[in-house]
Formats: structure tokens, C-alpha cells, sequence
């Protein structure tokens, strides 16, 4: 019967134990990974200056007018000439045609008379000559002076022309020069404006993404505080079995007990039948 008792004790505690009850601890909650940091992003581009635009050219100066050449008189001087010394030629020859005529009728041809009138003739003929070659070289002074005057005159005009078109051509590059500055200063300024729009909606991205985090956070905070409530459900409902399986193991140790004491009382009956006998 004892080991009877012993299967019977041990058939209480297996059916009624203490471990199957109460089961494992429930698990911790756990937090679960932060949300990620908000970055700023990538900065804007810095801004750079943008090319001038192309410049008109020069009109380019023009060519300068040559000084006048002055005419070619050798031709005329020479023809001019030989129509003199033809002409002084013929009065000289009638000169001395008449003299002789004149000393023959007086007689006295050959005389000293007659040799000074020829050489009077030939001398006035000859001065006659030089008058002519004068009167051309003065003809030809004047001309080239007067080309001489006219291309100074030509220079001067030419130099007033030219002062006008350096001073045109330097005023038209500071206008160039103004607009490339004016276009260049709207480019920077459109440039400048763009970034300024960058930045800003840099900023609401930044400070969405900031919001977009709080939100998480606070959605893993509801998270585990939803956790740590189930948690604390399962954690009573295992006391509430642990409370019924140590009710189960009372009663079951009180059967023992009983059965305990019943298996004591029927052996001490049998020892005082044996010793009656």
C-alpha cells in the first residue's frame, strides 16, 4: 500500500502542480528603435556669376584719305616752252633781218654798230626765254602750294574726324559696358532669389521632417504604453491561474492527508487481530 500511496501522492501533485499552473513570466516590452534624426539636407548651390553677354564690335576706323598729288606739268611746261623760244626765235630772227637791212643801207655793215644790235637782239630774245621758264617755275610753286594747303587742310579735317569716332566708339562702350553690368546684376539678383527659395523650402522640409518624428515618437510611445498594459493583463490572468492551481493543490494535499489516515487506521486494526489470535 505504500507504494500505492506513493502513486497516489504523486498522481495528486501531477494532476494539481504548482509549475502548470502558474506558467512563464510574461516577456518585457520592449521600446522598439527610435525614429531616425531629421537631417537638414544638402546645403543650395553657391551661386555663381554668370557670363557677359557678347559686345557689339567696333565700327572700325576709316581708312584715311591720301594727300592730293599735284599734277604733272612737264608735258605743258615743255610745250609751252618751245612755243616761247619758237616765237623769240622768229622776232629775234626779224630783228636782225631788219639790222642788217639797216647797216647795209647806211653802209656800214660789219661794224661794231651792227655786232652790238645783234648782240642786243640775241640778249633780249634770250631774257624773253627766261621770263617764260620763270613764269612756268612760279606756275608750278603755286600749284604744289596750293596742293600743300589743301592736304594740310585734309589732315586736319581727317584728325576732327577721327577725335569724333574714338570719342563715339568710347561712348558706345561705356553703354555696352553699363548694360553688361545692369544685365549682370539682374542675373545675380535672380540667382540670390532662387536660393533665398531653396533655403525656405529647405526649412519646411526640415521642420516637417520634424513633425513627421514627433508623430512617431509619439505613436511608439502609445505603442508601448499599449504593451505594458497587455503585459500587466497577462500577467494577472497567470495569477489568477496560479491562485486556481494552489486551490487545486490544497484540496488535493487534504485527500492525501485523509487517505493517509485511513491507510494508518486499517493497519493498526490488523496488528491487534494477529495478537488476539
Amino acid at each position: 500500500m505504500g507504494p500505492g500511496g506513493g502513486s497516489f501522492g504523486g498522481s495528486a501533485y501531477g494532476g494539481f502542480g504548482f509549475g502548470g499552473a502558474g506558467g512563464a513570466a510574461p516577456a518585457n516590452v520592449q521600446m522598439g528603435a527610435g525614429p531616425r534624426n531629421v537631417s537638414m539636407g544638402a546645403r543650395p548651390g553657391t551661386i555663381q556669376p554668370q557670363q557677359m553677354p557678347g559686345r557689339e564690335a567696333g565700327i572700325g576706323a576709316a581708312d584715311r584719305v591720301a594727300a592730293i598729288q599735284g599734277p604733272n606739268r612737264d608735258a605743258a611746261n615743255a610745250a609751252i616752252f618751245a612755243q616761247a623760244k619758237d616765237k623769240v626765235g622768229a622776232t629775234s630772227r626779224g630783228a636782225l633781218t631788219g639790222l642788217a637791212g639797216a647797216m647795209a643801207g647806211r653802209g656800214i655793215s660789219g661794224s661794231g654798230v651792227e655786232a652790238r644790235g645783234q648782240q642786243e637782239t640775241v640778249q633780249a630774245g634770250q631774257q624773253q626765254l627766261g621770263d617764260v621758264a620763270r613764269q612756268q617755275a612760279v606756275t608750278d610753286a603755286d600749284i604744289a602750294e596750293q596742293n600743300a594747303l589743301a592736304t594740310y587742310q585734309g589732315d586736319i579735317a581727317q584728325r576732327g574726324q577721327n577725335l569724333g569716332f574714338d570719342t563715339t566708339q568710347r561712348g558706345q562702350n561705356v553703354e555696352q559696358r553699363g548694360q553688361d553690368i545692369g544685365a549682370l546684376e539682374a542675373a545675380q539678383n535672380s540667382l540670390v532669389a532662387q536660393r533665398g527659395q531653396d533655403l525656405a523650402q529647405q526649412g519646411l522640409e526640415y521642420q516637417g521632417g520634424i513633425a513627421q518624428r514627433g508623430q512617431d515618437i509619439g505613436r511608439l510611445g502609445e505603442q508601448f504604453q499599449g504593451g505594458i498594459a497587455q503585459r500587466g493583463q497577462d500577467i494577472q490572468r497567470q495569477g489568477e491561474q496560479g491562485r486556481l492551481g494552489l486551490g487545486y493543490a490544497d484540496l488535493s494535499l487534504r485527500a492525501r492527508q485523509q487517505a493517509m489516515s485511513g491507510l494508518q487506521g486499517a493497519g493498526g486494526m490488523g496488528y491487534g487481530g494477529r495478537g488476539a489470535y
